[in-house]
């Protein structure tokens, strides 16, 4: 494991370790005699989400559930890849409007702050490729003019 000095602060230099466990990057600095483990960054995923094809009715919004059924709001999944063993400590959806610069934060199953879309109430995991698992998020666009963007943090457990 190789050691690297990184500045952590303008005042005092820290000596890190810096490790890969599956998909999370832990640093361990020392600090005169203490050894502490930094907050693991969180996973991201960020997907763009077309505006819907279909003029909104009074119905529910909805998926197509196969291609011959027709749905009311463009929807996409959100995914990130997990080591299978990972514990997941937190997921949060976000949402922006395409080509904004902030991210917002919203409430699953419910309209988003920026109208015309949410995400559904809970996220799903699904067995991916030997080693992992995938972490998904359903995002609804019911907007038939603008695109969306929308991103999930998950945050596993150290």
């Amino acid at each position: 494991m190789a050691v690297k000095r990184v500045p952590m602060s303008p005042v005092w230099g820290h000596y890190c370790r810096w490790m890969l466990v599956g998909a999370v990057a832990l640093v361990l600095c020392t600090q005169g005699t203490g050894l502490r483990a930094a907050e693991p960054e969180p996973l991201t995923a960020t997907m763009l989400v077309s505006p819907s094809k279909y003029s909104f009715s009074s119905a529910e919004p909805r998926c197509a559930s196969d291609r011959k059924e027709k749905g009311t709001a463009s929807c996409a999944e959100v995914c990130v890849r997990v080591p299978s063993r990972a514990r997941i400590a937190d997921v949060k959806p976000y949402v922006r409007e395409y080509g904004e610069t902030q991210w917002i934060e919203v409430v699953p199953g419910e309209e988003t702050p920026i109208g015309w879309s949410r995400f559904e109430r809970s996220y799903e995991v699904y067995p991916s490729k030997k080693g992992s698992k995938d972490v998904c998020w359903q995002f609804l666009n019911w907007d038939v003019k603008r695109t969306r963007e929308a991103k999930i943090e998950v945050l596993i457990e150290p």
